[in-house]
This record gives C-alpha cells, sequence and structure tokens, in this order.
C-alpha cells in the first residue's frame, strides 16, 4: 500500500484524472480484463515524468517484465529537480 500511497500523493490533487486513471488500470489488471502490455503501456505512460513511480511500479509486473528508466528520461528528471531546488533557494534568499 505505500506505492499506492505515493501514486495518491503525487497525482490526486494535481492531476486526480491521472490518479484515478491508475487505480482503474490496477483494477483492471488485477482483475485480468487488461493484460500485461496494456498495463506496462498505461503504467509508463502515466509515470514518465516520475521516474521513481515507474520503477516502484515494477513490484506489480509478474517476473520476467519491468519498466525501465533510459539515461536521458533520468537525466531529464533530475535536472528538472534541480532547477526546481535552486529556484527555492532563491525564493528563501529573498
Amino acid at each position: 500500500m505505500g506505492y499506492v500511497q505515493m501514486v495518491k500523493e503525487a497525482f490526486q490533487d494535481a492531476h486526480p484524472d491521472k490518479y484515478h486513471l491508475f487505480l482503474r488500470t490496477m483494477d483492471d489488471f488485477r482483475s485480468q480484463r487488461i493484460g500485461i502490455a496494456e498495463v506496462t503501456s498505461t503504467a509508463r505512460a502515466l509515470f514518465r515524468d516520475s521516474p521513481e513511480l515507474a520503477l516502484g511500479f515494477n513490484v506489480f509486473l509478474p517476473k520476467g517484465h519491468k519498466i525501465q528508466i533510459g539515461l536521458d528520461e533520468l537525466a531529464a528528471y533530475l535536472v528538472r529537480d534541480f532547477t526546481l531546488d535552486d529556484d527555492e533557494d532563491d525564493e528563501d534568499a529573498h
């Protein structure tokens, strides 16, 4: 449940549609209404801006399946985080 809570915190307020899609996708996957390819594709799209959530989703996938993050995606995420941190530091200095 810790992972689901992380997704909720990341999306519920800013992107409730993404959070509801995540919940619906998980329910459909658990009920076998969708297969591994669709659940993986949906998760990859939902979490394209959140590599930590994309990688965390791997615990739900069967053995032999996993979402991988490319270096370009990870670098973009890290650059964005450093930029946000720098902006917050600038605001604190004023």
